[in-house]
């Protein structure tokens, strides 16, 4: 498994019209991705900052949506969501809980 990782700070002023673009441009786009496993977007409100954690089957696979990833990362930069973090990898430990 490959994960990518994006942290922003958030501009509240900007948040609505990001969502709407997002669900018409780039949502859709991710859900049909070949090899995505699952996307988190986690929130820290106590600083306006978001993290995206995405989990791809390969490296490949995500290289293949970097086009996206770009598009989006144009669209957030317009918005003043600033990049504070930006990396990639492959997952070397996945732990599940016992049951």
């Amino acid at each position: 498994m490959y994960a990518t990782i994006h942290r922003r700070k958030d501009n509240p002023e900007t948040m609505h019209g990001i969502a709407e673009k997002a669900n018409i441009s780039y949502w859709p786009k991710l859900r049909q991705a070949p090899g995505l496993i699952t996307m988190y977007l986690i929130t820290e409100e106590a600083d306006d900052m978001r993290t995206a954690l995405t989990i791809w089957e390969t490296q490949e696979h995500a290289t293949a949506f970097q086009d996206e990833e770009n598009r989006l990362d144009q669209m957030l930069d317009q918005h003043k969501q600033i990049l504070q973090y930006r990396a990639q990898g492959k997952i070397i430990m996945h732990v599940n809980p016992d049951k």
